[in-house]
């Protein structure tokens, strides 16, 4: 049995993956019982794999001492919610970082010190699997007659962008942009590359924002359960009525910077409602998406419009976006694959495959450790 001596320096809903560990142990053959044994202490132990779990530190000292370091963001994408700390410290060998994030290749980042963390998708599945929460019995229209509906959210300066070269090239394009009647700043990010940072100046300047602004978009939360047993759900994991209407939902994503994806609720209410996602983000988005097994709207588009996932420059890409969105209205009903898209979606979201990917990882990590010190 491999003894696991976890200290935890800050705590946060991440720490769960310790639970997932043991449980994908206990899965490993049919006995259901586990090869580890986890204890929690706050200081390191002789004869054990000793692991640090650190929240958003904004300093790390002696990681040496530790066999593993694992410093987290609460499934945030790491692009976004970081700090220089755990950015440093990654370089070291036993260091890792668990986010929601996914980058592509050529961004150059060393993604085998991601541990991925889906928070979003278990927490959306159970919502919408479970007869506890009322987003499972909601009826789901699947033979939708509308066309491509857009979804701003908060209204950061990078998404008024986009929104206003959409109007622009008067789309005729339903939109929703009721959100927030303010422009907030597009915060920075210490993982942009030249392209990103000039665009982020550009959209910051050209549009009278609030910098350092909190708004709260979503009001009066849904208790769930008798004495609200279940907890809290907050609106923004709700469908839409437009996800019942139309076919093809764009929305901007949470991570705007190129090569780069973080899998949230927006694009998981595509999933589950059958509708196709359209995401407004960085180069290689779709390509990322594809990557994990999922189609989006680009994936209808000839190839000639799909050549925006594959732009640097974020000015050009969403024009380019826009050209594809139009085209997307207007053929989409012509498209005899999107039944087969849909479906396919739906089934890999209820799957398990994406939301293992992290305690997979963690396991096999822990198992080199454990080697390493019989050795």
């Amino acid at each position: 049995m491999k003894h696991i001596n976890v200290v935890i320096k800050e705590d946060s809903f991440g720490n769960q993956i310790f639970d997932k560990l043991y449980a994908y142990a206990q899965a490993k053959d049919f006995s259901y019982t586990s090869d580890l044994n986890i204890t929690f202490t706050n200081c390191i132990e002789d004869n054990c794999i000793n692991v640090l779990y650190c929240y958003m530190p904004t300093s790390l000292n002696e990681i040496e001492n530790y066999d593993v370091v694992l410093c987290d963001n609460a499934d945030e994408p790491i692009s976004v919610v970081n700090t220089d700390a755990m950015i440093n410290a990654m370089q070291e060998e036993n260091v890792y970082v668990q986010a929601n994030s996914i980058f592509h290749a050529c961004k150059n980042f060393n993604t085998d010190k991601i541990i991925r963390l889906h928070g979003d998708v278990d927490k959306f599945k159970d919502y919408f699997t479970r007869p506890f929460y009322p987003q499972y019995y909601h009826q789901i229209v699947h033979n939708k007659q509308n066309t491509v509906f857009f979804i701003n959210g908060a209204n950061r300066a990078n998404r008024n962008h986009f929104l206003q070269i959409l109007k622009r090239q008067n789309c005729k394009i339903d939109i929703a942009n009721n959100i927030s009647n303010i422009i907030h700043e597009t915060n920075d990010s210490n993982l942009e590359s030249k392209y990103d940072s000039k665009f982020r100046e550009l959209v910051n300047e050209s549009y009278e924002i609030l910098r350092n602004q909190e708004t709260q978009y979503y009001k009066n939360s849904v208790n769930c359960g008798i004495d609200n047993k279940m907890g809290e759900v907050a609106p923004g994991y709700f469908l839409l009525p437009c996800y019942n209407n139309y076919k093809i939902i764009a929305f901007p994503e949470t991570t705007w910077i190129n090569d780069e994806l973080s899998v949230t609720e927006k694009a998981l209410k595509c999933f589950v409602s059958k509708c196709l996602p359209f995401p407004v983000a960085g180069r290689h988005t779709n390509t990322l998406y594809n990557s994990l097994g999922f189609y989006t709207a680009w994936n209808i588009l000839p190839e000639d419009l799909q050549q925006f996932d594959f732009e640097q420059d974020h000015n050009n890409r969403y024009t380019m976006m826009v050209d594809a969105l139009k085209w997307l209205d207007q053929n989409i009903h012509t498209c005899k694959q999107f039944d087969f898209y849909v479906e396919h979606n739906y089934n890999l979201y209820l799957d398990n495959k994406l939301a293992k990917k992290g305690v997979e990882k963690l396991y096999n990590i822990l198992e080199l450790v454990a080697k390493r010190k019989e050795s």
